[in-house]
């Protein structure tokens, strides 16, 4: 993938005159910096966020290095249609096609928290029900669980994210072995503005707790998809909810199996359900850019309903949780008006990210 393109080049990726690019370049739409010799040099993460801000359509998305990109796949909110031709493609191996497919509707515009939900899950939900039946089953969750990393990990390079933006930080708790869940999270939460470290699967807790003294983050999150010991399991997590206390960070736990540990919100314990219930909270968190202030952060909650919300202490997320659907329905909206869902919305309930995977 290039890392820089001239106004030539962007040009020609998104059809239109090097005038207009240079335009928006002076008017601050396209940020851009120079060459020594005063030349203008775009990094494609910035064209990737101007694309998917705007309606300009990206037509030569090969100029960018995103050869595998289709253009325009349809009207915006075709997320149902989109899950279907995912899960035939990662069913036939394609692993081109379904990176085309994903991050063409990263580029439309979607948010990754919509993607995950209204195609990613329903596509793997298809494919999990094989893994049930036998090895060709188990064949196929395997692939397509490789090939959506590698999809992940590509549109991660496509999200910059300041250097002072606050820290997020999880993985899956010891013993799970699943991989994507917690990945799908970690794009999330970059798509979202955060800075993200993300452990991966089968992290003890001992691990996470260095990891949280060293990265100070502002959220740690947790994705449980199997459960196996939901008592070592539930008695491990509320144990960290316990010693996270003076370091004024919520915790935020979902996953398929989240249901099996029968947590309940509670001081600075979140459970969620979709990812859009995750984007609902943290875009209600009020956090500064210069990292933390301390235990006594206040959160902006997502069910206030208006802009600029009503502050309200962390310790309040069970209030929160219970709220939390309120604002991931079709049409719902965060505090500073902006769709969860997408920008269509979705059909039906807020989808789940705990069936994203079997593995």
């Amino acid at each position: 993938m290039k890392q820089l393109l001239s106004p030539r080049e962007l040009a020609s990726a998104l059809g239109v005159s090097q005038s207009s690019i240079k335009r928006w370049t002076d008017e601050g739409k396209i940020h851009a910096s120079r060459t020594a010799g005063g030349h203008r040099r775009i990094p494609v993460a910035e064209v990737i966020r101007f694309v998917r801000e705007t309606d300009v359509c990206l037509l030569e998305p090969q100029i960018l290095g995103l050869n595998s990109v289709e253009t325009r796949i349809g009207e915006p909110g075709d997320l149902g249609e989109a899950a279907e031709r995912l899960e035939r493609f990662l069913v036939a191996g394609a692993a081109e096609e379904s990176k085309g497919l994903v991050l063409s509707l990263f580029l439309d515009g979607h948010p990754l928290a919509a993607i995950g939900d209204s195609t990613l899950r329903p596509a793997f939900k298809k494919i999990g029900h094989a893994w049930l039946e036998g090895p060709e089953g188990v064949f196929l969750e395997h692939r397509a669980t490789e090939i959506c990393m590698q999809i992940l990990y590509e549109l991660t390079e496509l999200i910059t994210v300041p250097d002072q933006a606050p820290v997020c930080l999880g993985g899956s708790p010891a013993g799970e072995q699943a991989h994507l869940g917690s990945l799908l999270v970690a794009a999330t939460l970059r798509d979202q503005g955060y800075r993200t470290v993300n452990l991966g699967a089968d992290t003890p807790a001992s691990a996470l707790r260095h990891a949280i003294e060293d990265e100070r983050p502002r959220l740690v999150w947790l994705s449980v998809t199997h459960a196996r010991d939901p008592q070592g399991t539930r008695a491990e997590i509320e144990g960290l909810c316990h010693w996270l206390e003076p370091f004024g960070c919520a915790l935020v736990v979902g996953g398929r199996a989240v249901r099996r540990l029968e947590l309940q919100p509670r001081g600075r314990l979140l459970i969620v359900h979709s990812l859009a219930e995750l984007v609902a909270f943290v875009q209600g968190l009020r956090l500064d850019a210069g990292g933390r202030t301390g235990g006594s952060e206040q959160l902006q909650h997502p069910s206030n309903g208006h802009a600029g919300g009503v502050e309200a202490p962390i310790e309040d997320t069970a209030s929160a949780s219970a709220r939390l659907r309120d604002v991931t329905e079709p049409g719902g909206v965060t505090p500073e008006g902006r769709a969860i869902n997408g920008r269509a919305g979705l059909d039906g309930r807020a989808p789940r990210f705990e069936d994203l995977h079997r593995r």
